[in-house]
């Protein structure tokens, strides 16, 4: 049985009234659903404290030992707090085995250093990976050195000393402050590099000589001194918990 013209004129348009309204509360719902979403992340983003934390390898120190008397290897291991403050705790080895050409004086020591301290992004752009930084650290290391050099002859009795003193054992501190960079170079892959001005605090005193090198600080010639940094770093990132949507 056929139906009247204006009968399928009716419910044509029944019918396509009907799909526009159930598309329109589907797109509604998906629209309604994404804001609701992204309001999830970026509170959820908001309430995170600690946003993640990197592991860097500071690739100067090395360098400086195959260049120099002395060097060493430093590690870094540091949070990111908001993108903007990473309290950073360093720990590194120096090596240092020195002959002056003039007094033929020999100086020798390794031991362990320890900095900790805070670094600030100063981009506005919090969000971007890549950052550029001030901050300070606080330096300290208990070690001991030998030194020995030629025989001390008395010049009135005319009789000869051994110069040489093995462990001699001194505490040290110092601050350091600092300017750098961090780049992307790959996925979690940075480099990145940093100016360092040390000043010396103290150190405990000794009888037999002062230390010429201090492992983590450099060469004790003046009572502050530049130093720098250059890493290949790999960003860690923290697990974050799945925000559930009500249907």
């Amino acid at each position: 049985m056929e139906l009247p013209i204006k009968l399928k004129y009716i419910l044509s348009t029944f019918f396509l009234f009907s799909y526009c309204l159930c598309t329109t509360s589907q797109n509604s719902t998906m629209i309604d659903r994404t804001i609701r979403y992204e309001d999830a992340i970026d509170e959820t983003n908001k309430s995170i404290v600690v946003c993640g934390g990197a592991l860097a390898l500071d690739l100067f120190s090395p360098i400086q030992m195959l260049l120099s008397d002395y060097g060493g290897f430093q590690i870094d291991f540091s949070l990111n707090i908001k993108k903007t403050f990473f309290p950073t705790f360093e720990i590194g080895y120096g090596i240092c085995n020195h002959k002056d050409g003039y007094t033929l004086v020999k100086y020798k020591t390794s031991a362990p250093f320890f900095k900790i301290g805070l670094d600030y992004n100063i981009l506005k752009d919090k969000t971007q990976s890549n950052r550029m930084f001030v901050g300070c650290r606080y330096g300290f290391s208990n070690f001991k050195f030998n030194i020995s050099g030629q025989e001390i002859v008395d010049p009135i009795w005319k009789y000869s000393e051994p110069f040489d003193y093995k462990n001699i054992n001194t505490t040290t501190h110092w601050v350091e402050l600092l300017a750098g960079v961090r780049v992307k170079i790959w996925r979690n892959i940075y480099m990145g590099w940093s100016i360092r001005y040390k000043k010396h605090i103290s150190s405990s005193s000794n009888t037999f000589a002062e230390p010429y090198y201090i492992p983590g600080y450099g060469s004790t010639t003046n009572s502050s001194s530049w130093g720098g940094s250059y890493s290949i770093i790999y960003d860690l990132k923290f697990s974050r918990k799945r925000t559930t949507l009500l249907e």
